[in-house]
Order: structure tokens, then C-alpha cells, then sequence
């Protein structure tokens, strides 16, 4: 039973990890998902839980191990996050202290970066495949179209507010055919997924 502790502390640490990934790529956290940098960081997530409640239970013997490990887990991301103060300072001036939650901050921010990056990638090589099988710019038009019909959840308006754009992007005379072919491919990419631009390259 020694090690149930630090399962539960491990997962709820995960699961905070998870939850980063989540709310930061809302709109494709299943693309975010697919890159070994979420990954990563949810496993560096729930490994840093697991050591800071090594650390404490060590200092607190006599506190009740499963209580301490919940809490851990759940308070994680409120402690990582604290500003340690060492020394106040009565006669005026900044007191010193470590600010560990500014340290985890750019530790995170570098991790989702690199999720960032790593999805941009994917969806760039997504959409150059599909402008080369598909180069003409109303074959494009009509697959946008069509997706936007099989959408179960867009509301009227909404359809009616995506075939404005995609009537827009192909009948300006300001936008480069290219930029034409990347715009609709990427709009194909977002509402029809992954799946749907492979069958069609």
C-alpha cells in the first residue's frame, strides 16, 4: 500500500498536465495530443507532484498519507505557483524571495511552444499535400461548401457566416491564387479534420 500514495499523486499531477494542454489548445487538443511534447509535459506534470509530495511526506510523518497525496495532487498547481518570500525586509525596500511560479510559468510556456510548433508543422504538411492533389481553386470552393453541409452542430447563421468567407476569399481580387489555395485548405482541414483531407489525398 506504500505506493498507492504516490499513484494517486502521479495521476492527479497527469491530469493537471492534461488540463494545461486542454485549455491552452482548445480549438485541436487532439492534435496537440498527437505531438510527443504534450506528452512530455504531462509526464514531467505528474513526475514534479510526485517528487514535491516525496519531499513533503518526508518532513510530515505523521500526517495522513492519502489526505497529504489528494491534496498534492489537487493543490499542485496552486503551490508550484507560489511566491516564496526568504527575507522581509522592514526598513523599505523589495523583499527576497523566489518566485517559483514565474520559473514553472516560462518551463510551461516552452513546452507549449514546442506543441505549437510541432502541431503547425502537421497541419502545414496537411494542407501542402492537399493543394497539390486538389490545385483548382473552385474544386477547393465545392469540398468547403459541402463539409459545411455535413456539419451537424454549425447553426444557420454559422453556415451562412463560413459561406461568406469562403465566397469572399475566392472572388476577391486582392488575394494571391496561392494565398486563395492555402485559405481553403485550411478551412477544409479545420472543419473536416485530419481524417477527411487524407481521404481526399
Amino acid at each position: 500500500m506504500e505506493w498507492v500514495p504516490y499513484i494517486i499523486v502521479f495521476g492527479l499531477g497527469a491530469i493537471v498536465g492534461i488540463a494545461e494542454i486542454i485549455a491552452t489548445f482548445s480549438q485541436n487538443p487532439r492534435e496537440a495530443f498527437r505531438t510527443s511534447w504534450a506528452w512530455i509535459l504531462v509526464s514531467v506534470n505528474a513526475l514534479t507532484a510526485t517528487g514535491v509530495f516525496a519531499i513533503i511526506r518526508f518532513y510530515a510523518k505523521n500526517f495522513n498519507t492519502f489526505l497529504l497525496a489528494v491534496g498534492i495532487g489537487i493543490g499542485f498547481p496552486m503551490l508550484i505557483r507560489t511566491k516564496f518570500t526568504i527575507a522581509k525586509k522592514f526598513m523599505g525596500g523589495e523583499d527576497l524571495s523566489i518566485n517559483i511560479g514565474w520559473v514553472y510559468d516560462q518551463f510551461l510556456g516552452w513546452f507549449k511552444s514546442e506543441i505549437d510548433i510541432a502541431i503547425v508543422n502537421k497541419r502545414l504538411k496537411m494542407v501542402s499535400k492537399l493543394i497539390s492533389k486538389i490545385p483548382d481553386i473552385q474544386k477547393l470552393k465545392i469540398i468547403a461548401h459541402t463539409i459545411l453541409q455535413e456539419r451537424t452542430i454549425l447553426s444557420y447563421e454559422e453556415i451562412k457566416k463560413y459561406e461568406k468567407y469562403i465566397n469572399d476569399i475566392v472572388n476577391s481580387l486582392e488575394i494571391p491564387e496561392k494565398a486563395k489555395q492555402v485559405a481553403l485548405a485550411k478551412f477544409i482541414l479545420n472543419m473536416g479534420g485530419k481524417e477527411y483531407v487524407k481521404s481526399l489525398i
